[in-house]
């Protein structure tokens, strides 16, 4: 398979999961208190692997050599991507790397049930807490936008690199 594709994938199976979990919820809404819950941990499971992925995949497509440090790799993939098309690296991005980085954290938590060093204070940073049983569908949406605002910000990088005439195109105008 190859990694476009399995890129792909990955968008399919988070557009999969909630749109069963929304529609057994619609039909059986005495169990929001369980569907909500279950929907955050799945979700979070997948899309920040999918998220990994395509941050490895742009990395490598852009030559990039990976490093261990996720907020590291998301940053330079941008800062390429700006200064290969000559406009200034000083965007100011941090906060939604810090808070991809923090629900990476909350993945480990869920995966390991492991809170070493800094974890709990990341992870309520972001507005969340870490009884994933309370979950409800305001975490699940604070969650959907932390994982899309570093989706885009890898994606529109990507375009960039792989595409210096944009830059170009829009400095002329």
């Amino acid at each position: 398979m190859t990694q476009k594709r399995f890129i792909h994938t990955f968008s399919d199976d988070i557009l999969c999961v909630e749109e069963a979990y929304r529609t057994y919820l619609k039909y059986n809404p005495q169990i929001e208190s369980i569907i909500w819950p279950s929907l955050c941990r799945v979700y979070i499971l997948i899309a920040v692997s999918c998220a990994d992925y395509f941050m490895e995949y742009v990395l490598e497509k852009a030559g990039i050599p990976k490093v261990k440090d996720a907020k590291q790799n998301i940053e330079t993939i941008v800062k390429t991507a700006l200064k290969r098309n000559s406009l200034p690296t000083e965007l100011q991005i941090p906060k939604k790397i810090r808070n991809y980085v923090c629900l990476r954290e909350l993945r480990h938590f869920i995966v390991h049930t492991d809170l070493k060093g800094q974890r709990e204070t990341k992870i309520k940073s972001i507005g969340l807490h870490l009884d994933v049983e309370l979950f409800t569908e305001k975490e699940f949406n604070r969650i959907k936008q932390i994982v899309g605002d570093v989706i885009n910000l890898i994606g529109i990088s990507m375009v960039v690199i792989e595409n210096p005439q944009l830059s170009q195109h829009t400095q002329a105008k």
